[in-house]
């Protein structure tokens, strides 16, 4: 009997694709909605959002495209691009952070100087994995999965966190003038938050 492990294996560019389409749609209907004139506070920081969604979905397609092109380019621009794949995951949680910084902003309206966290978390992630590849010097590929650990921790995991507490506040907002179906879909958008933060970033 096939087991669900196995028939993830052989259909892993199928996996990859739908999960990278999702991000990209999600970020690219979100752009085109903050064109949309907006009086909302949640319009202010969907660019980050977007941002997010694009950058993520090419993330996710890299793990489709790099195997592919492994096949035919020469090693150097093969590290290269792994490389590179590993920069869009990490500003990719970049932007997601931002998104979660500017959701809370309004409850800390004097803490302004928040929003230099992610930026400062992302500086601090290429440290640690410049140190580490120049001290230990591992293997590309050990460097890269330990980087990726650390991307979770330090960007995806306090950026969907936020993400999800300032969503909570917005349907609270909802709720109370009167825009049940709103607030709905801002509560189930803050619990798939919470739930990525959980499997995402922490496990």
């Amino acid at each position: 009997m096939t087991s669900f492990t196995e028939v993830l294996e052989v259909n892993w560019i199928i996996l990859y694709f739908v999960y990278g389409l999702v991000f990209f749609i999600m970020g690219l209907v979100t752009g085109l909605q903050w064109r949309r004139h907006s009086d909302l506070e949640l319009a202010r920081p969907l660019p980050w959002l977007a941002a997010f969604g694009i950058a993520h979905g090419l993330n996710e397609w890299g793990h489709i495209f790099i195997p592919l092109q492994a096949l035919y380019l020469p090693g150097a621009v093969v590290r290269l691009m792994v490389i590179a794949h590993l920069l869009l995951l990490a500003v990719s949680y970049f932007f997601l952070f931002q998104f979660g910084i500017e959701l809370v902003l309004p409850l800390l309206p004097r803490q302004r100087w928040l929003r230099a966290v992610p930026a400062a978390a992302l500086l601090l992630w290429g440290a640690m994995v410049f140190v580490r590849g120049m001290v230990f010097q591992p293997p590309l590929n050990l460097l890269v999965a330990i980087a990726e650990g650390w991307t979770r921790y330090l960007l995806c995991l306090p950026g969907a966190i936020l993400a999800s507490v300032g969503l909570f506040r917005q349907a609270g907002q909802m709720r109370s003038l009167g825009l049940s179906q709103i607030s709905n879909y801002l509560t189930g958008a803050a619990i798939a938050f919470l739930v990525y933060a959980l499997v995402g970033g922490l496990i």
